[in-house]
């Protein structure tokens, strides 16, 4: 494991063992940069104590990092450069960089920290989640983090395509998940404020000022097919509901499904979850289905 600075932390690890988990820091602390998507980075903070880990979280930092990489090098140097790069919000102008720093990246952590909220009572023996210790903004700082259980060991994130067993894992998955909010309207409490739809919807609007469909293979890592799940992201107001609303995760991208030879053991990132349609979900796990399965 590397020695990464732990400056990058926007706490101690004071705080971190000692005030949230309530275990003392007389051991050797390790900290590692993990693998992080488009909107966050992720690290892994251990406490080792005569060669045991007696201790081992996750830390999810939220940052536009790598999506507005991707978005700096869409642009195609012909003159469209700065009409590309700017969003508009109500008559205001502002870069790409500045609207996912100070829009995207703080609404989609509170969503996050609302999902945790939602889902603090959903038995997930079967396909772990992740637990979580602190989901929220610090109180000195304000600066926002998610302290996580650390799911590492339980498998890796793929990349590929899904198999017709990780399908099925994933389908059983989404059941539980889906049946859960049909029998209880507690987790509902925790999206009232959310207006995850409209921000979403707006967010991509966004996306689309940047990216065509025909170069949305630029974005891959972040989105899935358009085409096939656009019109679920803002549709009709007087489309009439196929079922009443549930807690949808909203991204079964493959590098958020943990695996262990072709079997799911986790899946991961709540980023994107909202009261939505079952279809949603279902949608996204067919769409990377492996075609010859499909």
């Amino acid at each position: 494991m590397s020695t990464c600075d732990l400056s990058s932390l926007p706490f101690s690890t004071s705080w971190l063992f000692k005030e949230l988990m309530g275990i003392e820091t007389d051991g050797e602390i390790k900290f590692e940069q993990l693998f992080g998507g488009c909107f966050s980075k992720i690290f892994k903070v251990q406490l080792v104590k005569d060669s045991v880990v007696t201790c081992s979280v996750v830390i999810k930092l939220p940052s536009g990092d790598k999506l507005n990489e991707i978005a700096n090098a869409s642009c195609s140097g012909d003159g469209t450069d700065e009409q590309n790069t700017k969003v508009g919000e109500k008559g205001a102008e502002l870069s790409w960089e500045e609207y996912s720093a100070s829009i995207w990246l703080p609404f989609s952590h509170k969503n996050e920290c609302r999902a945790f909220g939602a889902l603090k009572d959903l038995d997930f023996s079967e396909f772990p989640a992740p637990k979580s210790y602190f989901a929220g903004f610090m109180p000195d700082s304000g600066a926002p983090a998610l302290v996580m259980q650390d799911l590492t060991g339980v498998g890796k994130p793929l990349t590929r395509f899904f198999t017709p067993q990780v399908a099925q894992d994933i389908a059983k998955y989404l059941a539980h998940l889906h049946a859960y909010c049909f029998k209880t309207s507690e987790w509902r409490t925790h999206y009232v404020d959310a207006n995850f739809n409209n921000e979403f919807a707006r967010f991509w609007r966004q996306v689309r000022k940047l990216y065509t469909l025909e170069n949305v293979e630029k974005i891959s890592a972040a989105f899935a097919d358009v085409q096939s799940l656009e019109k679920y992201f803002d549709p009709p107001r007087d489309q009439k509901k196929i079922c009443e609303d549930v807690l949808v995760h909203g991204d079964i991208y493959p590098t958020n499904i943990l695996t262990v030879n072709d079997r799911v053991t986790a899946i991961i990132d709540l980023q994107f979850s909202h009261a939505g349609q079952p279809a949603e979900d279902l949608t996204m796990m067919v769409t990377f289905l492996d075609d010859a399965v499909k």
